[in-house]
């Protein structure tokens, strides 16, 4: 067999050149490309965060949970997640749910009521594969506390607990502790009241830190009578804490101050003669004088 060396030399040749240009190429060939990492929903408890806008009434015993579509780095979230009240740190717990797919961050303490705070989850969070996150910042306010009235005193009576209040003195004095500060502009005769016959102007005065009112009655309320002190929803705490509402029904006491001058026994007899001649004078017929019976 008969070998041409030209022919067999460019064949080498080419081979050569074809195995260089294919190793150059390959290391020019792009990695695959890594994903991105999405945040589908943030709640506390059954209130979901909006992701847009500032969110409202959150609570403040809840965690926040986050859910995300692809299973997390726990070591990137530890990192890149910060809770904020006015740029303060706020201590939290994170734990992992759903094969690390979400996270729940959960405050040492209860958030304080009606606060705004800031969640941001920042883009050092990647997910388990390296997929990257844009980063969000989340803000929240937490919901009102509850304004409640612990207990309730007419004319120094306990009557917190007693459904039917009689014999109240006509000079009131009613005292009302609640469970927080009380907003001083919201006490007022605009959300304070006493219905009844006459019941007249009304003064308040607020002590222990605000959080004792003292209702007065300027006038004496009538005796015998049906009274009721109504607190509305508009009254508020000082931490802006929201106040359902009250109503107290009460009796007044039979008025026993004397009603005419006192008489003595001789004095009273005396009184009764002179009325009774007094009967016989003035009805006697005006020509005979003969009494009407």
């Amino acid at each position: 067999m008969v070998i041409n060396k030209k022919l067999f030399y460019y064949s080498l040749v080419s081979i050569v050149m074809v195995t260089f240009i294919f190793s150059c190429n390959s290391d020019k060939i792009a990695p695959t490309p890594v994903g991105k990492l999405q945040l589908t929903k943030v709640r506390a408890g059954t209130i979901d965060l909006k992701l847009t806008t500032e969110s409202i009434g959150i609570p403040i015993d809840q965690p926040l949970v986050a859910d995300f579509t692809a299973p997390l780095d726990t070591a990137s979230v530890s990192k890149g997640i910060t809770l904020t009240k006015e740029g303060n740190n706020v201590p939290i717990k994170i734990s992992f749910l759903n094969d690390n797919k979400t996270f729940s961050a959960k405050p040492f303490n209860a958030l304080a009521n009606n606060q705004k705070y800031q969640l941001a989850i920042t883009n050092i969070v990647k997910g388990k594969n390296g997929e990257s996150f844009a980063g969000i910042i989340l803000d929240f306010i937490t919901v009102a506390g509850e304004l409640k009235i612990l207990s309730i005193k007419i004319n120094d009576i306990d009557v917190t607990n007693t459904s039917v209040v009689s014999n109240v003195l006509r000079k009131i004095s009613i005292d009302i502790n609640f469970s927080n500060p009380l907003k001083k502009e919201t006490v007022s005769s605009s959300n304070i009241s006493l219905n009844g016959k006459s019941p007249g102007e009304l003064s308040f005065l607020l002590a222990d830190q605000n959080r004792k009112l003292t209702i007065t009655c300027v006038n004496d309320l009538t005796h015998l009578s049906k009274y009721k002190i109504v607190l509305n929803n508009l009254l508020r705490g000082a931490g802006d804490e929201v106040f359902n509402g009250f109503l107290k029904d009460f009796y007044t006491a039979l008025d026993t101050t004397p009603k005419f001058p006192l008489l003595s026994d001789d004095a009273l007899l005396t009184l009764v003669q002179q009325q009774t001649f007094k009967y016989f004078w003035d009805f006697g017929h005006p020509v005979s004088g003969l009494a009407r019976e």
